[in-house]
């Protein structure tokens, strides 16, 4: 049993719509349908080139006396695709059940409708029936070795989702992690020029993901919460837009309060804000939280936009070769960021350790006969300058000494 073509829910859940992917079903004989083997016949180390264009609502049957069947008719186009050709209606695309091999033969005097429904069978006398809407019912007989096969492959189908999954690949997939890990791992090592790095690639970054969210947006019509992926997608580049607000109001340390709210024009009510949060001097204290919330929902970005990349790799049917090596250039990403983690606790903690080794120990203060005059730790101003004044009183007996 063949199958090819169709649309994943009408088109409004992702994934390739009109598909072009070919599968073979050969039941095993148990009591239920589901015992059986499926076989992808367009993919793997033994795929057939495909020839045939991408359809759905097109019809299916088998010629009689042979082990190959016909696909007929269908619609070529939806919301997701793009560009396209509009394919011959006078051409028969064939696939042999066994080896999975296609070709296109010209059969003129056919239907003039792409939508038909095909049946053959024992009592079809070797014919295929096909039968229009209007009534009309056609009849195609006779054999394949008679009708030279076309050369050539059938008109391609470009979709929208297409760049879509590419700009997001090179965004969130690349760009963004990339940005994020000049800041957390680079900046004790280059602290003169990481910020402006990491700011250019978040800013390229983020632009060609919001372009690839726009294609992918126009693919479903725009009815974007429809299924998971499309859900996430949107939450991760909401996340990734409040990054840019993040950056515009962000704090520096020690900032007086007239500086920061001179700066703070998305937000008339944030002087009121803050002034209650971190007192009047100074916003020294608000910028702990705003780094909080930049790093926090920033990681949070990343994390769903690597899930939603996943997700989207298998909702694309992509072919073996290209969702494999995503998920190893995936657990790279992680095993990178792994030993860069580790890396990175280990500086610090050499650098707190060789911070505290050179810290003077604190010393007794003590006048020339080694007495102690008075402990240096003593909060009593008093006390100090006594002691001062008596080390340097000539007349006091210890300078006489």
């Amino acid at each position: 049993m063949l199958f090819h073509g169709g649309c994943l829910s009408g088109g409004f859940a992702a994934g390739p719509c009109p598909a072009s992917d070919t599968w073979r079903f050969e039941w095993t004989g148990g009591r239920d349908l589901g015992d059986g083997d499926w076989e992808r016949l367009d993919e793997g180390e033994d795929a057939i080139e495909h020839i045939t264009e991408a359809r759905w609502q097109h019809s299916m049957a088998a010629l009689p006396g042979t082990r190959a069947a016909i696909v007929y008719g269908g619609s070529e186009t939806s919301l997701q695709v793009s560009s396209h050709d509009q394919s011959d209606i006078e051409v028969l695309s064939v696939i042999d059940s066994k080896s999975g091999r296609w070709s296109r033969h010209r059969v003129p005097g056919g239907p003039r409708s792409r939508f038909v429904s095909m049946a053959s069978g024992p009592g079809s006398n070797g014919s295929v029936y096909a039968v229009v809407g209007d009534g009309s019912v056609y009849r195609l007989s006779g054999s394949l070795a008679d009708t030279p096969a076309l050369s050539g492959a059938g008109n391609p189908t470009r979709y929208k989702w297409e760049p879509h999954g590419i700009l997001m690949v090179i965004g969130w997939g690349v760009l963004l992690p990339l940005g994020a890990g000049i800041a957390r791992y680079l900046k004790p090592h280059h602290p003169a020029w990481w910020f402006n790095l990491h700011r250019g690639i978040q800013t390229i970054g983020l632009v060609v993901a919001t372009v690839g969210m726009a294609y992918g947006v126009e693919s479903v019509g725009g009815f974007p919460f429809l299924f998971a992926h499309s859900a996430i997608g949107f939450i991760t580049m909401i996340l990734g837009w409040m990054q840019v607000a993040n950056a515009l109001l962000r704090p520096h340390p020690g900032e007086a309060m007239e500086e920061y709210t001179g700066r703070m024009w998305l937000c008339c009510s944030c002087r009121c804000c803050c002034c209650f949060c971190t007192g009047k001097e100074s916003f020294a204290g608000f910028r702990p939280a705003w780094e909080m919330l930049h790093k926090g929902s920033g990681r949070l970005a990343l994390i769903l936009g690597y899930l939603n990349i996943s997700l989207g790799v298998f909702m694309a049917l992509l072919r073996r070769p290209l969702w494999v090596t995503w998920y190893v250039y995936l657990g790279v990403v992680v095993a990178a960021v792994a030993v860069l983690e580790v890396l990175l606790q280990l500086g610090v903690g050499l650098a707190a350790g060789k911070q505290r080794e050179g810290a003077p120990a604190p010393k007794e203060a003590s006048h020339g006969s080694g007495e102690k005059v008075a402990q240096a730790e003593s909060k009593d101003p008093g006390v100090e300058m006594t002691t001062m004044t008596m080390m340097n009183d000539p007349s006091s007996p210890t300078a006489q000494s």
